[in-house]
């Protein structure tokens, strides 16, 4: 008798659950020291969703929104991390002290601010760096 394997993973689309064949099986999620923050993983998801529109694999916002099945709202809130300044954006991947206890709303309040200079004046006040 011959066995073959085949990895597969679940994808979400839209309201409909389905499996597609990886190459390789994804690496495993550790909620140890070094896994990224519910933040910082938004961060990678706002890049993400401005890398598939811009790569053509959704027509606009709206379409990723809907074959994510999340509201635009929420992508609107992603793609605005990515406005943040480079090195507030590398603090939160590299799990700087004072980031992990961060949420999105957090950081969208330090996106809204109009200059990357004044960013990192309300960054240097949320992490506690003074």
């Amino acid at each position: 008798m011959t066995e073959i394997e085949i990895p597969l993973f679940r994808v979400r689309k839209g309201s409909k659950v389905g499996f597609q064949v990886q190459a390789q099986a994804p690496p495993p999620v550790s909620s140890a020291e070094g896994a990224l923050s519910p933040a910082a993983r938004s961060l990678a998801l706002g890049h993400r969703c401005v890398k598939a529109v811009e790569a053509g694999e959704a027509q606009d916002f709206t379409d990723l929104a809907r074959s994510l099945g999340i509201s635009q709202a929420r992508v609107s809130q992603l793609v605005a991390l990515t406005f943040l300044a480079p090195d507030i954006q590398e603090d939160l991947l590299q799990v700087a002290p004072g980031t992990e206890r961060l949420t999105i709303h957090h950081l969208l309040l330090v996106a809204r601010r109009s200059n990357w200079k004044e960013q990192r004046g309300f960054w240097a006040g949320l992490r506690g760096d003074r």
